[in-house]
């Protein structure tokens, strides 16, 4: 069964990404969150596993992958302009390292493809 993993995937965007893919029939849907809310998947919750990793953690993505061993990643999750402004910091960590961390874990692990998506650049196929 084909699996895949949204981060991000409770925001808006990830959301509609993870109504797509169960309209398209995948196996299984894990969606990534740290913010906690589930609003716009609440519907679906029956539907897909939610889990909670921070992906500012190494760990926390490296066993996220490894327990799902999703065949293509999803990479929505991300802090939004005015928060990074707020905390710059912080913004590195989940927009830099978070990125560097699943593409690693993706690596590692066999993920076949992570497919990134960026709100100023659109969505880029990255090959593993």
């Amino acid at each position: 069964m084909d699996a895949a993993l949204v981060t991000g995937g409770t925001g808006f965007i990830g959301s509609h990404r993870v109504r797509l893919l169960l309209k398209r029939g995948v196996g299984k849907v894990v969606v990534s969150n740290i913010s906690g809310s589930l609003r716009n998947l609440e519907a679906l919750r029956d539907r897909v596993e939610i889990t909670r990793a921070d992906l500012a953690i190494f760990t926390d993505v490296l066993r996220l992958v490894e327990k799902h061993r999703p065949r293509t990643i999803f990479h929505i999750g991300a802090m939004l302009g005015p928060a990074c402004d707020e905390n710059p910091e912080a913004g590195i960590r989940a927009n830099g390292l978070g990125t560097y961390h699943v593409l690693e874990a993706a690596r590692l692990l066999g993920t076949r493809q992570v497919i990134f998506a960026n709100f100023a650049a659109g969505s880029k196929a990255v090959p593993i």
